[in-house]
This record gives structure tokens, sequence and C-alpha cells, in this order.
């Protein structure tokens, strides 16, 4: 059967529509593809419950509270504070926490749009704060490079898939590094800071627990002793 060929008015508005195409293909290139709406880092009142080692002072709470303004750019305090357990203690960490009294780790702030965390961190025993240091990049997919403060080594070959964890829909990186990347969390093993190529017993974690909220809220307990082990466990909750 045959057809017509197309009218002249017919094409010419199809070589008119060309270029707006072309100019919506190119704004499309390089969006987020995901379809989740990005989960800040920087949080007041972000808690991270870390286990790091067998030995009983190792363990740590991290929390961000209160601003502070350097040279006019404004940054999240993150503070640590040891936390206390049983001395025959030999499985995951149960709430409530007891924590010792607070020291200030680093400070921190976020650009949304590129999705990155910048901050000033004391290394070691420098009684001075660093220059600003990339601490995580929450935008690198498969193919770019991977890394940011206090991670092993730069990852290429890693995987991003959304999961839903600690209470709402993140990205998470995961790769031959034997350790997880959570939007908005940081590492699954080291917690605030860090991505680590370790070899981890199955189903264990040394992120024990996210929690956003005041101390009572994260069933966070200030005691002086590791002796001291309130009754009260208050239950964790996200917002």
């Amino acid at each position: 059967m045959l057809t017509s060929a197309p009218s002249r008015p017919g094409l010419l508005h199809a070589y008119r529509l060309l270029p707006l195409l072309l100019l919506s293909s190119l704004a499309g290139w390089g969006q987020d593809t995901t379809g989740t709406a990005y989960q800040a880092f920087v949080v007041e009142g972000a808690n991270w419950i870390v286990s790091v080692g067998a030995e009983q002072d190792d363990d740590r709470v991290y929390t961000l509270t209160g601003d502070t303004l350097i040279h006019d750019t404004l940054y999240k305090k993150l503070y640590q504070r040891t936390l206390y357990r049983d001395v025959e203690f030999t499985g995951d960490l149960q709430p409530p926490y007891s924590v010792g009294e607070s020291s200030l780790l680093a400070v921190v702030r976020e650009d949304s749009v590129q999705r990155k965390v910048i901050g000033k961190v004391y290394a070691g025993t420098s009684p001075t704060l660093s220059g600003d240091t990339l601490i995580h990049d929450f935008s690198a997919r498969p193919g770019d490079t991977l890394k940011g403060f206090a991670y092993e080594a730069e990852y290429i070959d890693f995987q991003v898939e959304t999961v839903f964890r600690y209470g709402a829909d993140r990205l998470v990186w995961t790769g031959k590094f034997a350790d997880e990347l959570v939007e908005g969390v940081g590492s699954m093993v080291y917690g605030p800071f860090g991505l680590r190529n370790l070899a981890l017993a199955e189903g264990y974690r040394a992120l024990v627990n996210y929690c956003i909220g005041s101390d009572a809220a994260c069933s966070i307990v200030s005691t002086t002793s590791l002796r001291e082990k309130p009754s009260v466990r208050p239950v964790a909750v996200y917002p």
C-alpha cells in the first residue's frame, strides 16, 4: 500500500522541534536519575553509636550539635564521647548507651547541591583543626572515583542502589570494599568518617545505631563510671 509523502508544513514543524529536543536532552544530562531526594549528612542532633573494637574504651558516640562561624563560613560541630559497656560484653551493643564527657572532633558543612560534605578535622593529637577537607562525596556514580577523608583507598569499582535505611530511602555504595557507604550517614563500619576495606564477621556492623534526636530520644545517658548503668531503656526514634 502506497503512502503519501509528508507535507512540507509537517516537515518544517519537525525541523523546528529538533533544537528543543536537543536542549531537553542536554538539560537532563548528568541529572540524578535515582528518583530519591537527597538525604543530608549535616543534621542537628544526629548521633552515631559506633563499636570500634574489642577494647572497652574504643567505642564511641558521635554527635552533631551547635554551629560555629569560621572566616564567615558556617559549620556544625561534631563531638565524640566514650561509650562505656560492660566488661562481659560479647555481642551487639544494646541501649541505653552510657557515655562520658564530650570533646570536639571536627566541624563540618554540606553542599547539598553538589552532595558533598566538607570539614575541618582534628588529626590525631594535633591541637588545631585541618584545612577544609572532603569528608564524603555522595554524588559519586559508577565510573567516578569514590573518595573522602579517612578512606583506606580511592575506589572506582562500585555499585549504587537505593535502600530504605534509618527511616528514609538512601543511596548506598557497595563494592570490593567490605563496607557500605550510606547517603547522609556515612560508613556502616566506621560511622560518620571513613570507608574501610575490612573483612567483617558475617552479620556484624560496627555502626550499631544512627539516630536523630536528643540524648533521651536516642537512648544516650551521661555517666561518670563504667559501672553506672541506667535501668530505663527509651526507644530510639527517627523523624
